[in-house]
Order: C-alpha cells, then sequence, then structure tokens
C-alpha cells in the first residue's frame, strides 16, 4: 500500500492554478472494483428499465454461498512488446471487423472503441458454458451520457477480420495488449515482490532539466514552450497590481525573449530541421537565460528573487500531464520509439498502472445459474490512465447482457452502468 499512497499523493500535488492540465484519472482505478452500481442504460427496448435496475441489484448482491468456480476472467493490461505481435485481446486502438463492416454509430455520433476480447480465451465455467466461445467480442461506448447510463455496442465477429479505420476526427486511445486470465491476482505475471516500483520522487518533483524530461522532438517541445508561455501570463496575473515598474519591464522583456527562442526553432523546423542533440540545447539554454519572479515584491520597488523558466515549479507540473501521454502513446504505438531516458523514467510508471487497472469478464468471481431476471456481466472496466478514459469519478463501467439473450448468442441489446 506504500506505493499507492505515494500515487495518491502524486495525484493530489498537480494541481495548477494557471493551467487545466492535471493527471486526470491517474491511479483512480485502484478504487473501482466492487463498487455498486446505478442505473443501465440498454440499446433496444426489448427489456425495461425495472428489468435492468432489478437484474443489476440481483448481480450485486449474490453472496459468497454460492459455487466458487472460476466464472470470471480477469483481464490484466499487459506492456506492449514484440511478444505481443499475435496478441488477441487488447484496449483501445484499433477494432478488427470483417471487411467492410461500418464503424458503430450510438446516438447519431461514431462510438469509442473500448475493447476487443478473444472468446477463445474464456474459461469454460464462464456464464455457465453460454456465450460465444468463437471469434470475438468487440465493445463500444458512446462518447459522452448523463448519470449511470452509458449505452454501448457489443458486435460478436468471426472469420477473416480487418482493422477497421475510425472516421474522420474520431479520438483514438493507445493500443494495450490483454492477457486473459482466470488465475487469481497473487497469479498473474508483474504482481510478484521483483518488479520494479517507479520512482516517485522523481515523478512527482518535475526537473526540467533531468534527461527523462527533456523533450526529444518538435511535438514535445512546443508542449514545453507553449506552458512557458502561460507561465509568463500566469505570473503578470497572479502579482496583479502589486507588480512594480522593473517587475513589469522583466515581465516583457521575458516573454520578448520567449517569442525569440519560438521564432527561432520554428524557423528551424519550417527548414526541415531534425529535433537533436543541437536543437535541444538550443531551447534548453534559452530557457535556462529567461528568468521571472518567484514571488511578488515586498517592497514594490525592487525584484523578488527570480528563476530560470526551467526552474519555475508551476510550468513543469503543467508540462508533466501533455508530455506523460505523448511519451505514453509513442510507446503504446511501438516500445523502441520512445527513447531510452523517457522509457527508463515512465515504463515502471505504466507498469505500476496497468497491475491496478485489470477489468473483468463475468461476475463476482461466483457461478450462478442463469435465471429470469438476473444480468450477466459482459465487460467491467475501470477507468484508466493508460487509455486516458474515466468512469463517473474515477469508476467502473459494466456491460451487461440479459441471460437468456446470451444463451442465444443475441449481444446487440447489451447495456452499460456506470457503478455508482
Amino acid at each position: 500500500m506504500a506505493c499507492l499512497g505515494a500515487a495518491a499523493i502524486l495525484v493530489l500535488g498537480r494541481s495548477d492554478e494557471f493551467v487545466g492540465a492535471s493527471l486526470g484519472p491517474m491511479l483512480l482505478a485502484v478504487a473501482v472494483v466492487g463498487l455498486g452500481l446505478g442505473r443501465s442504460a440498454m440499446i433496444g427496448t426489448t427489456s425495461a428499465d425495472t428489468h435492468r435496475e432489478t437484474a443489476e441489484k440481483d448481480l450485486a448482491n449474490r453472496t459468497t454461498t454460492q459455487s466458487p468456480l472460476p466464472s470470471r476472467a480477469r483481464l490484466l493490461p499487459l506492456l506492449p512488446g514484440s511478444s505481443d505481435a499475435d496478441c488477441r485481446s487488447w484496449l483501445g486502438g484499433l477494432p478488427k471487423l470483417t471487411k467492410g463492416a461500418a464503424w458503430p454509430v450510438i446516438a447519431g455520433r461514431p462510438a469509442q472503441f473500448l475493447a476487443q476480447i478473444d472468446c477463445t480465451a474464456l474459461p469454460d465455467a464462464l456464464w455457465r458454458g453460454a456465450g460465444p466461445r468463437r471469434g470475438s467480442m468487440v465493445f463500444f461506448r458512446a462518447v459522452s451520457h448523463e448519470g449511470g447510463d452509458l449505452p454501448v455496442r457489443v458486435l460478436h465477429v468471426e472469420g477473416t477480420l480487418t482493422p477497421c479505420l475510425p472516421p474522420v476526427g474520431q479520438d483514438l486511445r493507445p493500443r494495450w495488449p490483454l492477457l486473459v486470465q482466470t488465475a487469481e491476482p497473487d497469479d498473474l505475471p508483474g504482481n510478484g515482490d521483483d518488479r520494479t516500483e517507479p520512482n516517485w520522487s522523481i515523478l512527482h518533483e518535475v526537473d526540467l532539466t533531468s534527461p527523462g524530461y527533456q523533450p526529444f522532438d518538435w511535438t514535445s517541445a512546443e508542449m514545453l514552450l507553449g506552458r512557458m508561455d502561460t507561465l509568463i501570463v500566469a505570473c503578470s496575473k497572479r502579482f496583479g497590481t502589486t507588480v512594480c515598474d522593473a517587475e513589469r519591464t522583466h515581465l516583457r522583456r521575458t516573454s520578448e525573449g520567449l517569442a525569440e527562442l519560438q521564432a527561432t526553432l520554428e524557423q528551424a523546423r519550417t527548414e526541415g530541421q531534425a529535433f537533436d542533440e543541437e536543437t535541444r540545447n538550443t531551447l534548453q539554454h534559452g530557457l535556462c537565460a529567461l528568468t521571472l519572479p518567484d514571488r511578488p515584491s515586498v517592497d514594490g520597488a525592487s525584484i523578488a528573487h527570480l528563476l530560470p523558466l526551467s526552474r519555475h515549479r508551476c510550468a513543469a507540473q503543467a508540462y508533466f500531464a501533455p508530455f506523460e501521454r505523448h511519451c505514453r502513446e509513442i510507446y503504446a504505438e511501438n516500445p523502441e520509439c520512445l527513447p531510452a531516458d523517457q522509457r527508463a523514467l515512465f515504463e515502471p510508471f505504466w507498469a505500476h498502472n496497468a497491475r491496478h487497472e485489470t477489468g473483468c469478464i463475468g461476475s463476482d468471481g461466483f457461478l450462478t445459474p442463469v435465471q429470469t431476471g438476473e444480468a450477466e456481466v459482459l465487460l467491467e472496466l475501470p477507468s484508466s490512465e493508460l487509455l486516458g478514459w474515466m468512469f463517473g469519478e474515477g469508476r467502473a463501467l459494466r456491460i451487461y447482457v440479459d441471460p437468456e439473450d446470451l444463451e442465444k448468442g443475441v449481444l446487440d441489446r447489451a447495456w452499460g452502468s456506470v457503478a455508482a
């Protein structure tokens, strides 16, 4: 639990008054499994709302007096690598559908792809043997929802499958391989005592001069420069009327200096120059040469203590979230494309998140009869920092299906609910 406490400190320590960026749902998924369920919403009209509510309550109230057989499959996100080339279950990325299949639409808008699950990996006892055991289940969700209701779309696909490209402008999440596992948590790979824990002090105390936080391409360089520009504006607003003439002049010169640095780098990029070591040095030296007061003037006449832009904590914290996300997306696409310094910094952090963002298929680990009025869990996913999605306030999404539909292999009337 010590590492979880550190993670909580990391999350709480990243609020920033001048930028709306934050770490988002980082590690909030740790506490979501097992939370109660709210009302559900279902695509289709064959089941009444009262039936859904009753079914979900029945599921939530199941007790340990029922047969403790392996009726649930755990979904463990894996770090990408060469070993997952043939992985047939995954979160995010692109779904694989039959050739010519259209991207699903929910409530008039392109749906968001959640996961694709290999049905051949599901345990025999799951759903008392009902449901598909060939092909794949493909899960989509509505891009927006109200309350606990979350419309979903579930497809069962077989045969030759090809990646389905999303509509133009559709937001894609990074792809993470999934291990479909019936073992208990202690038996899962990566859960042993020999795992490498993140360096929480380095993650919490963002040092822009540290190798791991150095920009390594034009995108990350723009991120850093953008946060510095915001910092200067915020500094002027924060000091307000307390700024003395000397400070006002200094702020203006710093702003002009940053604009010149941005123009120099933009020209290099426009001319096709690669973001190399020389470019990075130009950026870092330029930021170190520009300074800002770290607090308002005390006497209203002299400049308070000055800090280089690269040493301002507010800018560093605001830079962390987009920079980490950028690194994560590159890593998920191909780990070898992320520079070694950034990989060494973030890889243990992503592995930590993966261990605490496990989903599941099936009910709470206990086999129960398929009865009228009971709902079966097709999929449960926690809020995820790896994927960058949030269900409610750090809760979980559960996708249900009527047992009779499951027996018939009908999945298009499934419904979703965000845990209350």
